[in-house]
């Protein structure tokens, strides 16, 4: 389709993916936009043989830029396995995050999504198509992963996985010196602990029916979200990969 349009002296070309972009790097005015959810979305898994349950660099998934995370999850999980680094919303393109840089409640640990990547696929200004790795043109490797779009496309990436089982805990405070001193604890045992986020409940609308949503039958002061008395809780989630299952 872009041979076929007439030439122009400096045409500006964006990628979108799902458009949640914060800087309107997804928008090309008087330029070319590039939809990457039609670019292909194949997630292939390649698993590693299990050793002791730990994260090995031989067991990873070839992603076209266009697909969600929460597709590659979907068919990382069939195979026992999972990214090391996430986003919190699983709703946006790997094209996308890779672009950005994918920060979540893996990152403590294992960085964020840009540092567990093993190979790219990157169209370029000049519209040549280029792998390139950390050791095959790390130049443009390092540019593209978190550069805005400003280097290149990404059209596909190779992603590190690991063994997705995991123990997943919630845990609920009203003291909030107890709860970020806890948060502090678990942040510092990234031997022991592959996940943690923490947040604010201000409100049982949002517990019920959030995504952080939480189980029907547990009970809350009255004076929560009452309109005389605000009383503010906070919450702990965390996740710890358990291979003695």
């Amino acid at each position: 389709a872009l041979s076929s349009a007439p030439p122009r002296p400096r045409a500006t070309v964006a990628a979108r993916g799902v458009g949640h972009s914060l800087q309107g790097q997804a928008q090309a005015r008087d330029g070319i936009v590039v939809e990457t959810r039609s670019l292909p979305r194949t997630v292939v898994v390649v698993a590693a043989p299990r050793a002791g349950g730990e994260a090995t660099a031989c067991a990873y998934a070839d992603v076209g830029a266009g697909a969600l995370w929460v597709e590659v999850l979907e068919e990382c999980l069939k195979a026992g396995l999972a990214p090391l680094s996430w986003t919190d919303y699983l709703y946006l393109t790997v094209g996308g995050t890779l672009s950005n840089a994918g920060i979540s409640g893996q990152a403590f640990k294992h960085g964020p999504q840009i540092s567990n990547v093993l190979q790219l696929q990157v169209v370029t200004g000049s519209g040549e198509i280029v792998t390139c790795s950390r050791t095959k043109t790390p130049d443009l490797f390092f540019a593209v992963l978190g550069g805005l779009g400003q280097f290149g496309i990404i059209t596909r990436a190779r992603i590190l996985l690991q063994e997705a089982p995991v123990r997943w805990v919630r845990a609920f405070y009203e003291s909030f010196e107890t709860f970020t001193k806890d948060q502090e604890l678990l942040i510092s045992m990234p031997e022991q602990v592959d996940y943690v986020e923490g947040f604010m409940v201000l409100d049982e609308h949002s517990i019920r029916s959030s995504s952080i949503a939480f189980p029907p039958h547990i009970d809350f002061s009255p004076d929560f979200g009452s309109e005389g008395r605000k009383k503010v809780y906070y919450c702990i989630e965390f996740a710890v990969h358990d291979f003695q299952q």
